[in-house]
């Protein structure tokens, strides 16, 4: 067997805003299998030598286990989340009857 860890390398392709371009952080739905996945949408953050490019909107992106399927994608409009100057850093998951929310 070969360990093919979601999502693909096409779900990342750098500067396609469809993808994902800096995931920061994710957190998985043990009830569900849904991964749900922050992307700030910046490349080259941890370059030193080069600053980092905001090419994309962050997102939030939700990506089923199960069926290695994007389920949904939500962009954060700039007065939510700014391009250069918001950092997205970390995603809790609420559960309110059993479900994740």
């Amino acid at each position: 067997y070969v360990l093919q860890p979601p999502p693909t390398w096409e779900d990342q392709t750098v500067g396609d805003c469809g993808a994902l371009q800096y995931v920061q952080s994710m957190e998985i739905d043990p009830n569900t299998g849904l991964m749900w996945i922050i992307d700030n949408g910046r490349i080259d953050f941890l370059d030193q030598e080069t600053p980092p490019r905001n090419l994309c909107p962050a997102k939030l992106v939700i990506y089923d286990l199960h069926n290695y399927k994007w389920v949904r994608s939500h962009v954060f409009p700039p007065d939510v989340v700014n391009y250069t100057s918001c950092f997205l850093n970390d995603i809790v998951l609420d559960y309110v009857e059993g479900r994740a929310r």
